[in-house]
């Protein structure tokens, strides 16, 4: 075991990583898997498959907790490095307090519940696609790849749908700003959108809704009903995972596909396949490519020595493409079986909302390909975020294709301006399937 740090200048907010992330990642995972970066006050970033599974799994020796106040002397500040304005809710703790919201919320990311949630999918999906396919030109980031989880997430939780115009903007501003200026204002403004949930939350106390938090406003958790506050914070966790990650997948893949016309055709032609496909976009387009943990005591990982109180970024996206794990391992290989990714994570913290991500990126990726099938892509309007260290994402990407004719007609809700703090509907504003009822956890 060495007692040396093997130091590197790795900065994953920095304009030089978000150049060029994949091959930052290949040289550390195969000249120092384990290495130390002096950046934002210290911390060990972890890019091998195995040793990125193992930390996930050990929860008692690398936590996931945030806290305002030491514990036993060591300060635990979550799951980003460094940390962001915020607590992200149940993914920044871990048993016992992690347990009953966990196992309140199960029901509702359950494979049976999603499948129940497809309609909204599809539904919102058809909405966006008809706002722009008798044009023949879209941005397909604000029209559709950031706009439907959107809706589909605000929909599942039971709150207005006149948000989500509001939601998506600054949930996606706040994943792509360094640190810095611009990502306080950007946290600012998501702060500003809460207080308008917490309205909403205080709203369904006397008239639930049917969606989560008609749910969490009625009944006990863990032997308690929890506060509003409590409540809001569910609910940012749930926003923030829900979001702009998926808007991330979406918008790689569509990339992909505009370059690699043989994988698109393949999808075209065997619909069937797309269930596979997305869990190699996943692993090849990790949305989040890396997140924090604490060291709770004196470790060892890759023959280098932890200590209480370090931090840790397992990086997921360099693990995705680890060549001693998966074969062929920068290359996108559609039918690719088995595929043991960590695009979700591992262990108790792995997302919650994995079956919710899958199913919704394949009805939208489904749709594009009936719809659109022939979209293409201006690569020189297409801009991708100026910082990935929270979500590897793009700003724009416009494209063009065969007009075709509007499906349903229906419109997209209303969108609030933003910045506007008053309930409007209340209680049961969001339609369609988010009430789901919570059925067993499969």
């Amino acid at each position: 075991m060495s007692t040396e740090r093997p130091v590197v200048d790795f900065d994953h907010h920095s304009a030089v990583f978000a150049a060029r992330p994949d091959e930052v990642f290949d040289e550390l995972r195969s000249g120092c898997p384990v290495a130390y970066s002096p950046n934002y006050g210290g911390f060990w970033v972890l890019t091998r498959y195995e040793d990125v599974r193992a930390a996930a799994r050990d929860h008692q020796t690398y936590s996931s907790v945030r806290s305002d106040q030491p514990i036993d002397g060591v300060r635990y500040e979550g799951i980003t490095i460094p940390p962001v304005v915020g607590h992200s809710g149940m993914a920044e703790t871990d048993p016992p307090e992690w347990n009953p919201i966990r196992r309140f919320l199960t029901p509702f990311f359950s494979p049976a519940a999603v499948e129940r949630l497809r309609p909204a999918q599809a539904r919102w999906a058809t909405a966006c696609l008809d706002q722009v396919i008798e044009s023949g030109r879209a941005e397909l980031i604000d029209d559709l790849v950031n706009a439907i989880p959107a809706l589909v997430t605000l929909d599942l939780l039971g709150l207005p749908l006149d948000l989500w115009q509001w939601c998506a903007d600054v949930v996606h501003a706040a994943t792509y700003q360094p640190p810095g200026p611009g990502s306080v204002q950007a946290w600012t403004d998501f702060h500003d959108l809460m207080v308008v949930i917490r309205q909403d939350v205080a709203a369904q106390r006397d008239h639930p809704g049917p969606g989560v938090v008609g749910h969490l406003v009625s009944e006990e958790v863990g032997g308690q009903r929890l506060t509003d506050d409590e409540i809001v914070t569910v609910c940012q966790g749930l926003i923030i995972g829900g979001v702009d990650t998926t808007t991330s997948l979406l918008s790689h893949a569509l990339l992909h596909l505009h370059r690699h016309h043989d994988d698109r055709q393949r999808l075209i032609d065997d619909p069937a396949l797309l269930p596979v496909a997305t869990e190699e976009f996943l692993r090849m387009f990790t949305p989040s490519p890396a997140l924090a943990r604490t060291v709770t005591t004196t470790a060892e990982l890759g023959d280098q020595q932890l200590c209480p109180g370090d931090r840790l970024l397992l990086a997921w996206a360099a693990a995705n493409r680890d060549p001693d794990e998966f074969d062929r391992a920068d290359e996108v290989v559609l039918d690719r079986m088995p595929n043991r990714h960590l695009a979700f994570g591992a262990g108790l913290h792995r997302c919650i909302g994995s079956s919710i991500a899958r199913s919704e990126f394949a009805t939208v990726m489904g749709e594009v390909l009936r719809r659109i099938p022939d979209y293409e892509i201006d690569e020189d309007g297409a801009q991708p975020y100026p910082a990935v260290g929270v979500i590897n994402g793009y700003l724009r990407m416009p494209a063009r294709f065969t007009p075709g004719p509007v499906e349903s007609g229906e419109p997209l809700p209303p969108a609030r301006p933003k910045g506007s703090s008053a309930v409007v509907g209340g209680a049961g504003t969001a339609k369609g399937e988010a009430g789901m009822a919570k059925g067993g956890t499969e």
